[in-house]
């Protein structure tokens, strides 16, 4: 089941990258469907030191996209100011205008 999520979280990257935000958002939903699976049952005869290694990559690849989440809403959040601005400088000039 790890490597299913690892898969997928590759995919999500990829999609980051990509910027398919909204199809990355459906490959996280199926994604933590797998991941509350994996956690709600019991260990069973896993070998750990595997487990281990899959979940340290599945962190590395969570911070990677967590890192271009930032980045992206940090990008929106400029835009949405630059789109403020030139509505304020709009007003100025058409009132100016009168």
């Amino acid at each position: 089941m790890l490597q299913s999520i690892t898969a997928l979280s590759r995919r999500l990257v990829s999609l980051a990258q990509s910027d398919d935000w909204s199809e990355a958002e459906s490959v996280e939903a199926e994604r933590q469907v797998l991941i509350q699976q994996y956690f709600s049952k019991s260990p069973g005869d896993q070998d750990p030191e595997q487990d281990r290694q899959a979940l340290q990559i599945l962190l590395d690849l969570n911070e990677k996209v967590m890192g271009m989440l930032r980045d992206r809403r940090q990008s929106l959040i400029s835009d949405l100011q630059s789109i403020e601005e030139g509505r304020i400088a709009a007003r100025a000039y058409s009132s100016n205008r009168k």
